[in-house]
């Protein structure tokens, strides 16, 4: 309290000091509520991005390697597409074998003349298949190239391409009378016929909607591949719930009830110009 001049008196009332403080409070708890938003906000689109951009360069890996599929100098017919099953997906050092459930994860092998000398090598049996580095599956599987050779088993280095995958989905696109053309549903539809192999015996016999085909299709000739790859953040999003369900192929992935992650699906068509 003071006086001025003329002897009045001037000042804060205890009332007007609370409600100053309180005022401030306020101001001050939007204030940090906005900056707390703002940096959530940011750190997840920061994930986001890491996902989409992982995933971005492990297809462009993919591509470019599908690419050399049957790139055969020689016309040995000896390189392609040499497995389509589904796996077990097991840890770095255990052998992944043929799964016939619902838990096999699709894998694809294949063989290509890398050092183009017209011969199949010990390292040019390579597949893209899905493994868990670090033993726990809550968060999430790990996408590998692995060099094997031929054989049932899944052994050897496995190069991790990306982390925080779901799940994996492949369909392929075939020639089966040799014509030069894909093979094609009739008019007036006339879609590509995407092939699945729903009984793991390594054979094509069903579409993506597991619609059997009526016949079978080898390995050989399979002219183009389909991938779907999910991936999530590696931090979940305590104000998001992920309600989504996302096909790969003939299969769906549904996120468990209550999930925070955000999720990323590609699906990219890759043309095997050697074949």
């Amino acid at each position: 309290m003071c006086t001025d001049f003329a002897g009045n008196q001037s000042g804060f009332t205890m009332i007007e000091m609370i409600v100053g403080v309180l005022v401030s409070a306020i101001l001050l708890t939007a204030i940090y509520k906005t900056h707390d938003y703002l940096q959530t906000s940011s750190l997840q689109q920061v994930e986001i991005n890491r996902l989409q951009q992982n995933q971005r360069g492990v297809v462009a890996i993919m591509e470019r390697e599908f690419r050399m599929i049957a790139a055969d100098r020689d016309m040995t017919s000896q390189f392609g597409v040499t497995d389509v099953r589904r796996y077990d997906i097991t840890d770095p050092v255990t052998t992944a074998t043929p799964l016939n459930t619902a838990d096999g994860s699709p894998i694809l092998r294949f063989t290509a003349d890398l050092d183009n000398n017209g011969l199949l090598g010990p390292n040019e049996t390579i597949t893209y298949l899905l493994y868990n580095r670090d033993g726990d599956p809550s968060d999430g599987f790990d996408l590998a190239r692995s060099i094997v050779n031929p054989g049932n088993g899944l052994v050897g280095q496995r190069d991790l391409l990306a982390e925080g995958i779901d799940s994996i989905g492949f369909a392929y696109a075939f020639d089966r009378d040799r014509d030069g053309l894909i093979d094609r549903t009739p008019a007036p539809d006339n879609n590509i016929i995407w092939g699945v192999d729903t009984n793991n015996d390594g054979l094509l016999d069903a579409d993506t909607a597991n619609i059997n085909l009526g016949y079978t299709v080898r390995p050989e000739f399979i002219r183009s591949v389909r991938i779907w790859i999910l991936g999530r953040t590696q931090r979940p999003d305590p104000a998001y719930v992920d309600r989504n369900v996302y096909t790969l192929g003939n299969r769906t992935f549904d996120p468990p009830d209550g999930d925070h992650f955000r999720r990323w699906l590609v699906d990219q068509t890759i043309h095997l110009r050697n074949l």
